[in-house]
């Protein structure tokens, strides 16, 4: 287990990279992290939560859940996270099965320290 990394630290995308299925492992078991990509926050890595799609047909936005194999995410980190941006959801798979996801870091405005898991609605 790597020092230093746990609950709601911040990541760099170098991290990310090099140990994808450990963030990931963790990240399915509970944990949060988030990534930060030339100085900045740009994404929280979370448990998959089981969420109702049809709750968001009330008027609010409805988002974009792209569905990534952990090898996709190894190689292709920086650009998963352009698509974390511009509004997508992004959910891990492994095995066949998802396990985690990756959401936009500017739908909290707290600092990472202070952040708690909370799902998206």
């Amino acid at each position: 287990m790597a020092t230093g990394v746990g609950r709601n630290h911040p990541i760099c995308l170098g991290q990310l990279r090099s140990r994808t299925d450990e963030y990931v492992r963790r990240a399915s078991a509970g944990e949060t992290f988030h990534v930060v990509r030339r100085g900045q926050l740009v994404a929280r890595i979370e448990a998959l939560v089981s969420v109702d799609r049809s709750a968001n047909s009330k008027g609010a936005d409805r988002q974009v859940v792209v569905r990534a194999r952990l090898t996709d995410l190894r190689h292709s980190a920086g650009r998963f996270l352009d698509r974390v941006a511009a509004g997508e959801i992004i959910e891990i798979i492994v095995r066949g099965a998802a396990v985690a996801r990756i959401v936009s870091a500017q739908k909290y405005s707290d600092p990472p320290s202070t952040l708690s898991s909370t799902p998206l609605m």
